[in-house]
């Protein structure tokens, strides 16, 4: 059987999925297609902070550089969990391990010289001498750059190749001679994760987490009540497909899930009085045919005496016609006691019921059978229905067991189970089964399967149908299906008498 999965959780998994691709859009697609990064969400703090870490650096690093222009930044790396490296205006790499950089960081670092010298006053606007390798550029005198300039100018760019975040911040470096080196202190590494904590932007992943959860919790009435609409229209359905005309659902809503519900209110008010109007014309004609037919039998009974003994032509037309006579009687009384118990003619008092009594007692009226049907329960258990229809409804089944099973693979089986507050009886035989198209439209009346229409082993198919209306006038349920091991089951299931 396939698994389902309800309709609530859907929209909740859509619905999440839509937060997260909206959050993924404004986190990284569209600052990349902006050519901005991460940057927008730095704030003035984080900036701050960021600032103070590159300058430090930049303090450190300074008086190296005459020394060893390849200096290690490992202590940094260990303390803020990335990979840092100091890069002047051309690219090139003055501390830190050495790394590849992308041709959109190379891009940023080239920044890093017109900001220099667009913040010197009086500074010439020329080109700056060619670095020589190994060495940076050194610019004597020049005096630090306006600090909040410097923290606006910070970048956040993510790499495909290689697959990296890198974070920029321009700060000064010391000159060898005293003066100043414009440089970018760049941070990079290969999880996003680690990068956010770098910019201590978790914050805007909670904040983005606390969307999801806010969104969810402002959803979910929304959700709940349509997912409780819908499962109520599906179980009305499904209790009309069984044949429970009576069903009504009380859903007050002024959208299209409240006309579907009134249109199911109306299909199953409709099919109610269907139903009644034919159970009504049905117990209206057993009822009119009932009299002249028992007139009948009476002729027959006084014809019988005027039929000569050494008759025997007229002894075997008076048999056949007692014979048509005595099936017609059967469906009389049949439909009157489908139509009794459907219309509602019998109003049954529920007492508790002992099922082995019930039982016993089914199988003393049902002679013919006794000998062929086996009791299976161990024990006793007790329900709560009416006497009279549950000996109706199982004497029924036990006789259409013997009817269509016979007992060539062995005995007819009764048997009944406690399952919680419930209780199943099961009346099962070892025949062929039904077939499985007809299992859906057994209980309704006047349907037969195909193998059962002849008049030697077939009724007039209300045998079944009485035991759905005797056994829902006591509040049950009734299902009928096959056999794993082969043959037929009936199941009723009826409240357990409650002491």
């Amino acid at each position: 059987m396939q698994r389902r999965f309800p309709l609530d959780g859907r929209l909740l998994l859509w619905l999440v999925l839509n937060l997260l691709l909206v959050l993924w859009a404004l986190l990284i697609a569209l600052p990349e297609r902006l050519g901005v990064g991460w940057s927008i969400f730095l704030t003035e703090a984080v900036r701050e902070r960021l600032q103070v870490v590159a300058e430090s650096i930049g303090e450190n690093v300074g008086p190296l550089l005459k020394e060893n222009w390849k200096i290690e930044l490992q202590r940094y790396d260990e303390i803020y969990h990335v990979d840092f490296g100091v890069f002047d205006g051309d690219g090139i790499q003055l501390a830190g391990e050495e790394v590849e950089i992308p041709k959109s960081v190379r891009q940023e670092l080239g920044k890093t010289r017109g900001l220099s010298l667009t913040n010197v006053p009086g500074m010439p606007s020329e080109p700056l001498p060619a670095p020589r390798p190994g060495r940076p550029v050194e610019m004597p005198g020049w005096p630090v750059p306006d600090r909040e300039q410097l923290k606006r100018w910070i970048f956040v760019l993510h790499s495909d190749s290689p697959e990296d975040w890198w974070i920029g911040i321009r700060t000064p470096i010391a000159a060898p001679d005293g003066g100043l080196v414009p440089a970018t202190v760049v941070a990079h590494t290969p999880s996003a994760w680690r990068a956010l904590r770098f910019l201590n932007l978790r914050e805007w992943v909670y904040a983005g987490l606390g969307l999801i959860v806010a969104s969810i919790l402002l959803w979910l009435p929304f959700l709940w009540l349509i997912s409780r609409a819908i499962s109520q229209i599906t179980g009305a359905t499904e209790r009309i497909g069984r044949g429970h005309f009576d069903v009504r659902l009380r859903i007050h809503r002024r959208d299209e899930l409240g006309r579907l519900a009134e249109a199911v209110n109306t299909v199953a008010e409709r099919l109610d009085s269907f139903l009644q109007s034919q159970k009504h014309f049905l117990a209206n004609i057993a009822h009119e045919v009932s009299s002249p037919l028992g007139r009948l039998r009476l002729a027959l009974e006084i014809l019988e005496q005027h039929v000569a003994e050494d008759d025997r032509d007229g002894h075997e037309a008076f048999r056949d016609v007692e014979e048509e006579v005595q099936i017609v009687t059967e469906l009389v009384n049949e439909l009157l006691a489908f139509s009794r118990v459907g219309i509602g003619e019998e109003k049954p008092s529920l007492s508790t019921v002992s099922v082995r009594a019930l039982f016993l007692s089914v199988l003393e009226r049902e002679r013919h059978v006794r000998d062929k049907v086996s009791i299976r329960m161990a024990g006793d258990v007790e329900v709560w229905a009416n006497t009279h229809l549950l000996e109706r409804a199982v004497g029924n089944l036990v006789r259409n067991a013997v009817r269509y099973a016979g007992i060539g693979a062995g005995p007819i089986e009764v048997d009944a189970l406690v399952n919680g507050k419930t209780v199943s009886i099961l009346v099962r035989d070892r025949g062929p089964g039904v077939p499985q198209l007809a299992l859906l439209k057994l209980g309704d009346p006047f349907y037969r399967p195909e193998a059962a229409r002849r008049r030697k082993t077939g009724g007039i198919g209300l045998g079944l149908a009485t035991v759905k209306n005797c056994v829902a006038a006591c509040g049950g349920t009734v299902t009928f299906r096959n056999r794993d091991s082969g043959g037929f089951e009936a199941e009723i299931v009826l409240p357990k008498a409650e002491f």
